[in-house]
């Protein structure tokens, strides 16, 4: 009986990228437009969606941009406690490079 089950189909779900990333552009472009109204409750929507997709896609750079962009929000609604914990989750997805450290 287990046997039957562990032979079992593995169906592949295949991820449409293209319009996945077309989509996640398209939100943060707007919460973009509408941080830059002061619409800040909006702009905090559209990025956190934005972001959602971004992890689909493993897009670090993105991903990275719109944790500081929530961030941001957060420390204008005065929930300093949360942005800082956002801008250490946005640290996980940027590159360290020593050399461009100035002494």
């Amino acid at each position: 009986m287990l046997f039957l089950f562990s032979c079992e189909e593995k169906k592949i779900i295949a991820l449409n990228t293209e319009s996945i990333q077309k989509e996640a552009l398209s939100l943060r472009n707007k919460g973009i437009e509408n941080y830059n109204a002061q619409n800040f409750n909006t702009a905090f929507y559209d990025f956190n969606k934005s972001k959602k997709l971004f992890e689909v896609l493993k897009d670090s750079a993105n991903i990275g941009y719109i944790l500081i962009q929530i961030s941001m929000i957060q420390q204008v609604n005065g929930d300093y406690y949360g942005s800082k914990e956002t801008v250490t989750e946005a640290l996980s997805y940027v590159k360290k490079r020593a050399s461009t450290v100035l002494i």
